[in-house]
């Protein structure tokens, strides 16, 4: 067991570093549809929190995970906004939000589908 969550807990900072130098990168165009971006946001958030709450698997920690992550976009935003090619844009952390409420609901319907299971 330990030895998956350890597994785990590398893929969560991998993908915390990943999505930190993408984001820092200078972009070229406007995308493929309107709302490409906020999308991206939602997902990539969702996809975070339901990594990070493999990689801490305690019930109790899924608040310090949703609020370290919204604390992780919005520190990215700021980060993008003294770039001078980026700009820092509140309804990005607005996405990232959705994406960790979209991935907390997802955590606590299997979660309570398998207490249901067990039980």
């Amino acid at each position: 067991m330990q030895q998956v969550v350890l597994r785990w807990r590398w893929v969560f900072i991998s993908g915390l570093t990943l999505v930190l130098i993408m984001s820092l990168m200078p972009i070229n165009g406007t995308g493929w549809f309107p709302g490409q971006d906020k999308l991206i946001h939602v997902i990539t958030f969702a996809a975070l929190f339901l990594i990070g709450s493999q990689a801490f698997p305690r019930p109790k920690l899924c608040w310090q995970l949703f609020l370290g992550l919204l604390a992780y976009g919005a520190l990215i935003e700021w980060l993008q906004g003294k770039t001078g090619y980026r700009s820092m844009e509140a309804w990005d952390v607005a996405a990232d939000m959705s994406g960790l409420v979209i991935g907390s609901l997802i955590v606590i319907f299997f979660r309570t589908k398998k207490v249901l299971i067990d039980s």
